[in-house]
């Protein structure tokens, strides 16, 4: 293995940490990533402002394993304040490079069409993967609509290649 190499991933290695450590023990910077900061969770506004800025130079220089990996050391609201940052053209790799038990947390207030979006950089055979073992969400029909119809379904195998049809042949 190359020095280069090895730097890398130890550079990687303490972005990730650095930036478990701002979102778990810093609860201004979740806060106000959640847009719910308190006025006794602020301070100095330069330096929550330095905070912010090094959390979302953080978030664009780590690959999704990584980012993966962050989001299944933190808790509930800074997973959530976390997902938020990360691109929408790498929250499909980094929803399949995370767990199953966290997936449910950070699609929990995505729309289906969120969803399918998030989805859409990724392999029919990845999509499939991750909408099978999705957790049942009880407000969603089998076709992503208003609740009512069947309990807790994603949007069908058919309904993910009908989307992918129109969008690569202009069908």
């Amino acid at each position: 293995m190359s020095v280069l190499h090895k730097k890398s991933a130890r550079l990687r290695d303490e972005e990730r940490a650095r930036l478990i450590w701002l979102l778990s023990t810093d609860k201004a910077v979740t806060s106000s990533l959640l847009g719910k900061l308190t006025l006794a969770e602020r301070y100095d506004d330069g330096t929550l402002a330095d905070d912010l800025a090094e959390v979302e130079v953080l978030v664009s220089h780590l690959p999704p394993p990584d980012l993966a990996d962050a989001l299944e050391a933190l808790p509930y609201d800074a997973r959530n304040a976390l997902w938020r940052l990360i691109a929408d053209d790498k929250r499909g790799e980094v929803l399949l490079e995370a767990s199953e038990s966290v997936w449910g947390d950070l699609i929990d207030k995505m729309s289906d069409r969120e969803l399918l979006f998030t989805l859409q950089n990724l392999d029919i055979d990845e999509q499939v993967y991750i909408l099978q073992h999705l957790p049942a969400r009880p407000d969603r029909t089998p076709a992503g609509g208003a609740a009512g119809g069947e309990a807790g379904a994603y949007p069908s195998d058919d309904a993910l290649r009908r989307q992918y049809r129109r969008r690569d042949h202009g069908v």
